[in-house]
């Protein structure tokens, strides 16, 4: 009986600590479910804000609607799914860079995911003017200078002159500007930059331009701010035979210095300076200084003076010397001190005290100085540049090009799709037109002209109303003036082929044209006054190109905002716990 009880007693102690342990597992088991429902909450609130940012980007400001350009939005985007709820905070961090944190809720269960993503969109006009190809002007106005007013980025090089740029000039290759003005900075990515006068005929053939930052060598005949370059800096007097200026000079490979004036120079390599002025010197090689007047120098490798001048106070240097190497000074005079390895003084001046490391202190043809320091003096050169930590970081900023037709093709409605036979591969599309087909003033909407048999010439001209996108499988002219009605009027032409504006056949006479305007092969600007926003998959030529003016309103308009491929997301979840593919 006793051994019965004992069997009963433990067969229901086991029965309790199983139920016990189904029930903590069934416990478990339903956390875990929350858990990952909550996840899932908070990835749907992420999805919902990142779709509603693609189509609320204020491109022209560079941020989301509802944002000052400093602050974030706690409550971006809020709602309520599978009996739970999400709320989506934002921050801007960078250029079209945005920091996401959604945290879903699920009773007293909270989760989150943050997501870095980057808006991009290749139909984005509000940079201006985009360049895919080269950018050259192959032709000139017969001394007229052409205006562009905006920003400007090209993908491979940029050849042009008699051009006056109202923003920044970037090239992923290199940069020859001949009388080019650029009111903002000179970028090259990869390449070297080349500015020089004009030597056509031109009311101002002078080259004037910001700072100036190129992998590659910078030869400056013309104005310049600072320069920062990978390569060697060569500054001299233009093709006019005018001296040239720039600012402070940062450079890898040496910089030589004629006829001209500089603020500073800071170099790895040797420098060499004739008949010119600089401020402070400093460089890792040797500096050769002829003719010109300079401030105090570094130079760890030897320094050499030579003024050929009767006056020795007519070319001086405003400082002190130093070197690791030799000194030797011609016919100068030093406003203060000279401190290096050998000292030669040849009808000079020292005004402040000599040091020479080895103990050499020559002074012939009436040198002056007013001490010389112990050979024991604890003196050691130390002074050093590395480029590398200058160096500005230039990149490529264009991105690549999409084909944007079928996009279009989807949107378009059936009677604003216009196909062409094999007997109209050209169409005009003007004001006038006794086709209501191809009547500008009459179009508002989306159209798309295709043709299955050749690719379409399609000439727009005249007045246009309301918004009109036109998209062509083909090649789009601009053959006459094209202007709205009314400010708040939109036109955007889309070629898949290339693009032809202006008066080709008197250039000096130009039509104005005010368009978004878009190729996906090359363009071509001849005599015209374009406004709006101009992208290039390929070359642009402005060879008789007036005047070209950036217009955010136009770029801005809800109408093309909506009627334009959305911004893409480039995603990079900061925490990819759970995926809503997983």
């Amino acid at each position: 009986m006793l051994l019965l009880m004992m069997v009963i007693s433990f067969t229901v102690l086991l029965s309790t600590a199983a139920f016990s342990i189904a029930t903590e597992n069934k416990k478990s088991g339903v956390l875990g479910q929350q858990q990952l429902q909550c996840y899932y909450i908070a990835a749907s609130g992420l999805e919902h804000a990142l779709a509603r940012a693609t189509t609320e980007l204020n491109t022209a400001q560079d941020k989301l609607y509802g944002m000052s350009s400093t602050s974030s939005l706690t409550e971006y985007a809020l709602g309520n799914v599978a009996d739970g709820s999400y709320k989506v905070s934002v921050e801007k961090i960078g250029t079209r860079e945005y920091r996401f944190k959604s945290v879903g809720t699920l009773g007293n269960i909270t989760k989150y995911l943050e997501a870095v993503i980057q808006l991009n969109n290749d139909m984005d006009f509000a940079r201006g003017v985009w360049v895919g190809g080269n950018l050259i002007n192959s032709g000139d106005l017969s001394g007229q200078c052409i205006t562009m007013n905006s920003d400007i980025t090209v993908k491979g090089y940029t050849d042009i002159s008699q051009v006056l740029i109202k923003g920044n000039l970037h090239s992923d290759s290199y940069a020859r500007l001949r009388g080019v003005k650029v009111n903002g900075k000179v970028t090259s990515a990869t390449g070297f930059v080349d500015i020089d006068a004009y030597n056509g005929f031109g009311i101002d053939r002078c080259s004037v331009v910001g700072h100036v930052t190129a992998a590659g060598d910078v030869a400056v005949k013309g104005t310049a701010g600072d320069i920062y370059s990978g390569g060697a800096v060569t500054i001299q007097e233009d093709s006019q035979r005018d001296g040239s200026k720039a600012g402070n000079i940062t450079c890898r490979n040496g910089a030589v210095i004629s006829n001209s004036t500089v603020n500073s120079i800071n170099s790895e390599g040797n420098i060499t300076i004739q008949s010119s002025t600089a401020g402070g010197i400093l460089t890792n090689g040797m500096a050769n200084i002829q003719d010109s007047t300079t401030g105090s120098i570094k130079s760890k490798l030897g320094l050499t003076i030579n003024n050929t001048a009767q006056n020795k106070n007519q070319e001086k240097i405003n400082g002190s010397l130093y070197s690791a190497g030799d000194i030797r000074a011609a016919g100068t005079t030093i406003e203060q001190n000279v401190l290096g390895n050998s000292i030669y003084l040849d009808s000079s001046e020292v005004k402040g005290y000599v040091f020479a490391k080895s103990g050499v202190v020559q002074k012939t043809n009436g040198s002056v100085v007013r001490g010389v320091f112990p050979p024991n003096l604890s003196y050691e050169y130390k002074d050093r540049f590395t480029y590398e930590t200058q160096n500005k970081n230039v990149s490529a900023k264009l991105p690549s090009f999409i084909k944007n037709l079928a996009w279009y093709s989807q949107r378009t409605p059936e009677d604003h799709k216009i196909l062409l036979g094999p007997n109209d591969s050209a169409i005009e599309i003007n004001d006038d037109s006794t086709d209501k087909r191809y009547d500008l003033s009459q179009m508002s909407g989306i159209y798309i002209i295709e043709s299955p048999y050749l690719k379409p010439k399609v000439y727009v001209s005249g007045r246009y109303r309301g918004n009109v996108v036109i998209v062509v499988d083909g090649d789009i002219y601009v053959p006459g003036e094209l202007q709205p009605e009314k400010s708040s009027d939109s036109m955007a032409l889309i070629a898949n082929g290339n693009v032809i504006l202006g008066n080709l056949y008197d250039t000096q006479n130009p039509f104005t044209i005010r368009a978004l305007v878009y190729a996906n092969n090359d363009m071509s600007i001849y005599g015209a006054i374009v406004t709006g926003a101009l992208i290039v998959n390929r070359d642009l030529d402005i060879s008789a190109l007036h005047t070209f003016h950036y217009n955010a309103d136009l770029v801005n308009l809800p109408f093309f905002n909506k009627a334009k491929p959305p911004f893409t997301v480039i995603r990079k979840e900061k925490y990819p716990v759970m995926r809503e593919e997983s």
